[in-house]
């Protein structure tokens, strides 16, 4: 028994010097528990929405008021030409009161419905408060409703985008940096530096494979989002699609590159990958959870994930049917931390 004790004590103190297993039990789980809290959330919160208010009556100001008063939404004034303009940004819904509202005509919600689970709740919510001012029955409704981009409420349109922005970030993050990191662990490379070959080559030419592979792969997920589910797609996506995921891919082979020179070993590198960029891919991109609905500082955190970007663009170019001039900024955002990103692995890798 003695004996038992004192294996158990020689076990702990292993598992306490071993900073790695330590971060994979505790660390990481707990901060997984912590943003699931938060994340979890199926309750709106401090949604964007405008109002378009045609009538400008003591009546239609209170009714306006009235929604604006409510903790749920975020509200800005727009004007009737504004209306479409306004729902290609961040704006969810749009609530159009007609210029004869006071003669009994219904109140117009328009919604974003590329997220349908959003667009459905936000409408539902806004009948309430809509009757409420009614002071009649839910079931009495006084508006009608609108849903752009996505009317049958495919939930396809939301969750195709964002798988292809997470199979692209596995290819590139984790694959690459691990099969980089692979020859580092077997000394493969040093025969390769013997070759006089500058470094940031011979790392280059191991990312730029899986440049190609991605583009194979989006280009499957795609085949078969059209055939087998209808996914909506213009010969005029092809050029926008072309630049927005080249600038993706280039990003997140610039995150596959920094970890390969950062990490010695492939658990290292699955271990970085997993924590630093495929997490957040799954949590913060706004496929799986939106994003109006998490705390402020979480929203903040979404915007060093490349993955927000891409899947945003993607929203605007596929769904939307936005074109290029509408994804201009998510590509300029991605080529900063592209920049970024391979100016560190660069003096990285030249101080090796």
């Amino acid at each position: 028994m003695f004996s038992f004790f004192v294996l158990l004590k020689k076990e702990i103190k292993l598992i306490r010097r071993d900073s790695k297993a330590f971060l994979l039990l505790f660390v990481l789980s707990i901060s997984l528990v912590i943003i699931f809290g938060y994340v979890l959330r199926s309750d709106l919160h401090d949604l964007k929405i405008a109002i378009c208010d045609e009538n400008n009556s003591l009546h239609s100001q209170r009714l306006s008021a009235k929604i604006g008063a409510s903790k749920l939404f975020r509200v800005i004034n727009i004007g009737p030409s504004q209306i479409e303009a306004s729902l290609q940004t961040d704006v969810k819904a749009v609530v159009v009161i007609p210029p004869d509202f006071t003669s009994g005509n219904k109140v117009q919600i328009i919604c974003d419905a590329t997220d349908p689970n959003l667009a459905t709740t936000a409408s539902s919510y806004l009948n309430k408060i809509i009757s409420e001012y009614y002071n009649s029955s839910e079931n009495e409704e006084h508006y009608t409703s609108k849903m752009l981009y996505n009317p049958t409420l495919n939930a396809g349109l939301l969750n195709i985008p964002g798988v292809i922005s997470l199979i692209i970030m596995l290819i590139c993050v984790m694959t690459s940096s691990v099969q980089s990191v692979k020859e580092k662990e077997f000394h493969t490379i040093e025969t390769l530096k013997l070759t006089n070959v500058p470094k940031l080559i011979i790392y280059s030419s191991k990312l730029l494979p899986y440049f190609f592979i991605s583009f194979i792969q989006i280009t499957a997920t795609l085949a078969i989002s059209i055939i087998l589910w209808g996914f909506p797609f213009s010969p005029e996506n092809i050029l926008p699609l072309i630049i927005l995921s080249s600038i993706y891919i280039i990003t997140c082979l610039s995150v596959g590159l920094l970890i390969s020179v950062f990490t010695q070993n492939q658990f290292d590198a699955q271990l970085v990958s997993l924590m630093a960029m495929i997490i957040p891919t799954a949590l913060f991109t706004g496929f799986i959870f939106p994003l109006e609905n998490m705390p402020l500082p979480l929203q903040y955190l979404s915007t060093i994930v490349p993955s927000r970007w891409y899947y945003s663009g993607l929203l605007d170019i596929l769904v939307r049917g936005g074109g290029i001039q509408s994804a201009w900024k998510y590509i300029f955002i991605m080529m900063l931390m592209s920049a970024l990103l391979n100016l560190i692995s660069i003096k990285k890798i030249k101080s090796l």
